[in-house]
């Protein structure tokens, strides 16, 4: 009868060891998966707070922002807006370019 309680005892701490192994695992791998990795560069564009913000920015396939570089943030009332917005998307679709080609295996 002794032999038996220990064996259980046994049974019982091994199955909660599992358990918790199994749990630090899920969460461990779930993390992982979670993060973003890969992505492509590309221009984007947003107004922020009476600012137009240009950036260069690598996005996941559902654009998902990984990573973003502000190019120009750009007051929404100034005068030369224009071109200031079209010179700062020009550089950052040239950013995106380079930063495609030099993450090409």
């Amino acid at each position: 009868m002794r032999a038996l309680v220990v064996l259980a005892e046994i049974a019982i701490v091994l199955v909660v060891a599992y358990l918790v192994y199994s749990g630090v695992t899920a969460l461990t791998r779930g993390r992982q998966l979670r993060l973003p990795t890969g992505g492509r560069w590309q221009s984007r564009h947003y107004a922020d707070d009476g600012h137009t913000v240009v950036a260069v920015a690598r996005m996941t396939p559902a654009g998902e922002v990984i990573e973003e570089h502000v190019v120009a943030r750009i007051p929404d009332s100034d005068e030369d807006w224009s071109r200031k917005f079209l010179q700062a998307k020009e550089e950052a679709e040239e950013r995106a370019f380079h930063l495609n080609t030099d993450s090409s295996p």
